[in-house]
């Protein structure tokens, strides 16, 4: 490499890679990637896989998000269907009108109520 020629940028090249951790990761691959053929190789080869897990990682993480975001929201219906039926109950609404505008069994719909009221 030209820098290795070079003693004084050698000194300084040292000197930025105890600053920055970035430049020595970035220094080694550039050391990797001037090798032969076959180190070159296998340095990609493990980039790809590296970049690989990442990527599934990455798919994962937002299928994770996904549904937690999902089963949050049914979660909140649930809550306000909840908090409306006792409404409706507090006003005097039979069970049976509550739970056929739900379409929820009349026992569900008692379930909610004294939930409530406990």
């Amino acid at each position: 490499m030209v820098i290795a020629d070079n003693p004084g940028k050698t000194d300084k090249l040292r000197e930025l890679i105890k600053e920055w951790e970035e430049i020595g990761v970035a220094y080694e691959l550039l050391t990797t990637m001037s090798k032969d053929e076959n180190e070159r190789a296998l340095f990609r080869s493990r980039m790809m896989a590296q970049m690989d897990r990442d990527s599934q990682f990455s798919a994962v993480r937002d299928e994770g998000i996904r549904l937690g975001r999902t089963e949050g929201r049914a979660e909140g219906e649930m809550l306000a269907a909840q908090r409306a039926v006792r409404i409706m109950f507090e006003l005097g609404i039979p069970l049976a009108t509550i739970a056929f505008k739900y379409n929820k069994p009349t026992n569900e719909i008692e379930r909610w109520v004294k939930v409530q009221n406990e």
